[in-house]
């Protein structure tokens, strides 16, 4: 007799009543009071049980790692884009993103994160958050707190980094496209010479 076991992976933490219980890849919750939760899953709230599916799904087709540098991922409804979503990161950069893309575009996070300008103590030096909802921007934090001729030229400031920050994603994501250009060609050429 041959047992064949298909193991579902750990994708997520879901909270109800105060309690947090894992969450499979298939959508199925562990709702076992004597098991140990896992500390390293993101924790996921906000989700009609329809779109907590498509995020079990996108997170399910994630690297471990990746999914794991994720702390919380939260239903962000818009009226215009009722596939918005949050994702809090480890590393405290906060990502914006569709629910349909984003398990292919978040892939490039660590580069992304990389790519953004850090003090020497690794904060970022002008804090903002990552838009990966249409492409992939680094758009500032708005300083509401300032008088209207320091906020126009933190505006000029916010708007000179941001596009030195745009720049710099746009970089290496372009990088990372040539990479994964010349790894095809070269995985084609190799089946090509083995035929």
């Amino acid at each position: 007799m041959e047992v064949n076991v298909t193991e579902h992976q750990l994708v997520g933490l879901i909270e109800e009543k105060g309690k947090y219980y894992p969450v499979l890849g298939n959508d199925h919750i562990l709702k076992d009071d004597n098991q140990k939760v896992p500390e390293d899953a993101p924790v996921v709230s906000g989700f009609s049980k329809a779109k907590r599916a498509k995020i079990i799904q996108a997170l399910s087709e994630m690297k471990p790692n990746i999914r794991n540098a994720i702390s919380e991922v939260e239903y962000a409804d818009d009226k215009e884009n009722r596939n918005q979503i949050k994702l809090f990161m480890k590393d405290n950069i906060q990502v914006l993103g569709n629910i349909n893309t984003i398990s292919d575009k978040l892939k490039y996070y660590p580069e992304m994160s990389k790519a953004l300008e850090r003090d020497d103590s690794g904060n970022l030096k002008k804090s903002g958050y990552i838009d990966l909802s249409v492409g992939a921007s680094f758009i500032p934090y708005k300083d509401e707190s300032t008088t209207s001729s320091e906020s126009s030229d933190k505006l000029r400031e916010g708007t000179a980094i941001e596009d030195k920050a745009k720049d710099e994603l746009q970089n290496t994501l372009n990088k990372i496209n040539e990479q994964s250009k010349d790894s095809s060609k070269d995985k084609s050429k190799d089946n090509s010479t083995n035929n």
